[in-house]
């Protein structure tokens, strides 16, 4: 196995006359003596000084902790070797276990693990303010300019163009470099109109805050939650750098804000949280508001008698992580990133007065990437193990790959671009927190054989090649991957919006004879139709789209067309080739 964890050491490799080392042991902690404290700064010194890239040396330590106990070094499939790896879960409201809670819009039991967002509790999720639109691109290939092939064959005229959008409020939120299909002034498909406007208007509908109600009826049906939320506007509670997930107004994608400060008004009995710039890119499209999407709103006043107006942004239920006061439960954890102290609560039934060594076996996640492969041919990873990867969806450069509804992290832990014929099979791809691997840009002929990937926070397998606008002539995509006979299963853990396999940008890909379930959203997406020629068949699907909604068990999107030379390999055409799905066997029970 490789890990992408630090090793904790217990107290037994410390010596207890040097007073340095005192300072690095596991102890109790006078809160709690069920749960562990350390400061583990002797451990991330090295990786401040190595891997900054600013002057501020926290840089390097990752944005979102993760820890996982350890697990034998024999690489096995089998549950018993299994059973030993854990998933530590960061500290939340309400208490759940992510691997197996589900909480998606039409979850049983989503209550249990997350809190509503009727207007009992939340008075408003904040709309940012307006900025400067973006720049539009925006060509008609109905009419295209000397040297562009003509393309006219779709009955829906949107279809026909090239649209994207770049700068301005958008960068604001997906970088600089972004070029979102969804930023631009004509966006098409199922609730673009949303999407347009806040383009045009340079006002964006991913919230920068939020404001609930502090106010508790003794009796009403939130009156718990209402309070548990105002106590954290106590003085003395510390918000800062807690974590808010929280369901997209369709329930398509999870969207994260990072806390920034928190503010209370006592006097008209509501307060809040103020989040993080950049807050929300882990999805590519904009929230809806109630007077556009008023049957996503169910507390809207337009369903009120008498009927009210009402604007406030729709947004699905939602909960709180990495607040130290919400470690209260066996099986989680803090890291407080200032001060470099790690707070553990075991999952045993031996108190800290019991025992004297600290909990065993821990890993503190350090890395996205264990395996990066770049400008390299010829390469195979056989039967190697990959575990203990960091989360990214707090990452900076998310953004809309194309014209699906996706936004996108660039990075998984094996990390693959320009490279060629590279084989890996016979794998395990167990509990890391972000995507297991990714293609980027330019690769050719990847074969993804005979692996095992499961309990991901992210995705399985996905692409994401670079064109110049709407021309992929350059071909600095992945192209000729082969994907078959891997178990693929309990994905998405973190984001929602997540697959077995996800293709952005990407041509002629195989996808066979694979085995997908328990995931979130689709087992398989096509996030565009860039070159197509993509064939998927003879895999079984089944527990597909368990937690979001407007989707299926093989989603594809094509809503920009893109010039290729794959029809004839000369010739510069809109046509993709045909995409053929066949001989699947999909059960379709959620």
């Amino acid at each position: 196995w490789i890990s992408g964890g630090l090793l904790i050491p217990q107290n037994h490799n410390y010596n207890d006359h040097d007073d340095d080392n005192k300072n690095h042991k596991w102890k109790p902690w006078t809160t709690n003596p069920h749960i562990w404290v350390r400061n583990i700064s002797d451990l991330l010194q090295n990786y401040d000084s190595s891997f900054a890239t600013t002057t501020t040396t926290t840089e390097s330590i990752p944005k979102v902790a993760s820890v996982f106990s350890s697990l034998p070094t024999k690489l096995s499939t089998k549950s018993k070797q299994s059973h030993h790896h854990h998933r530590y879960i960061r500290a939340r409201y309400p208490n759940s276990n992510p691997e197996v809670d589900q909480w998606g819009y039409n979850s049983p039991h989503k209550l249990n693990y997350s809190i509503p967002s009727s207007d009992d509790i939340v008075i408003e999720w904040t709309r940012p303010k307006p900025g400067k639109p973006p720049t539009f691109e925006y060509i008609d290939f109905s009419h295209p300019n000397p040297g562009v092939p003509l393309k006219n064959d779709s009955s829906m005229d949107g279809y026909n163009l090239y649209t994207s959008g770049k700068g301005g409020v958008c960068s604001d939120l997906w970088g600089v470099n972004a070029d979102s299909y969804w930023c631009s002034n004509a966006s098409a498909g199922g609730w673009a109109e949303v999407d347009q406007e806040c383009a045009i208007q340079g006002h964006l509908q991913i919230p920068s805050g939020i404001t609930y109600n502090t106010t508790a009826t003794q009796h009403g049906p939130n009156s718990d939650i209402i309070q548990h939320l105002m106590a954290y506007l106590q003085e003395h509670v510390n918000v800062g750098g807690g974590i808010i997930h929280a369901w997209h107004s369709q329930s398509w994608s999870m969207h994260m804000f990072e806390i920034d400060k928190k503010f209370q008004n006592v006097s008209q009995q509501f307060g809040g949280f103020v989040f993080r710039k950049g807050g929300g890119r882990q999805g590519g499209r904009n929230w809806c508001r109630c007077d556009q999407c008023t049957y996503a709103g169910p507390w809207c006043k337009q369903h009120t008698d008498p009927q009210a107006s009402d604007d406030r942004l729709i947004g699905g239920t939602w909960m709180i992580e990495n607040v130290l006061v919400e470690l209260d439960q066996p099986g989680e954890f803090f890291f407080d990133k200032t001060s470099k102290m790690l707070y553990v609560y075991p999952n045993t039934t031996k108190s800290t007065e019991q025992e004297t060594e600290g909990p065993p076996n821990l890993q503190f996640g350090m890395l996205e990437t264990i395996l990066d492969i770049r400008h390299a041919t010829n390469v195979i990873v056989d039967n190697i193990g990959f575990r203990d990867t960091v989360p990214t969806y707090m990452s900076d450069d998310w953004s809309p790959p194309s014209g699906g509804d996706w936004s996108l992290h660039r990075g998984g832990a094996i990390f693959l671009e320009n490279t060629s014929f590279v084989t890996i099979r016979n794998s395990i791809f167990r509990r890391l927190d972000g995507t297991a691997i990714f293609l980027s840009r330019r690769t050719r002929h990847v074969l993804i054989e005979r692996n095992i990937f499961e309990w991901l926070g992210e995705n399985a397998v996905a692409t994401w090649g670079d064109t110049h606008g709407y021309d992929a002539t350059n071909e600095d995509q992945p192209i000729g991957t082969v994907i078959q006979d891997n178990v693929m299963r309990e994905l998405g853990i973190f984001q929602k919006q997540s697959s077995a396999f996800g293709q952005s940008k990407a041509s002629l890909s195989v996808v066979r004879n694979n085995i997908m379930f328990n995931m979130p959203r689709a087992a398989i997406n096509f996030n565009d139709m860039m070159g197509g020629g993509d064939v998927v068949e003879s895999n079984l699907i089944f527990n597909t789209c368990r937690e979001t909604g407007d989707h299926g068990s093989i989603n594809t999107w094509d809503r920009q067309p893109f010039l290729t030379t794959l029809r004839d390999g000369t010739t510069k055409s809109f046509d993709p080739l045909s995409r053929n799905i066949s001989k699947n066997f999909i059960i379709a029970n959620y």
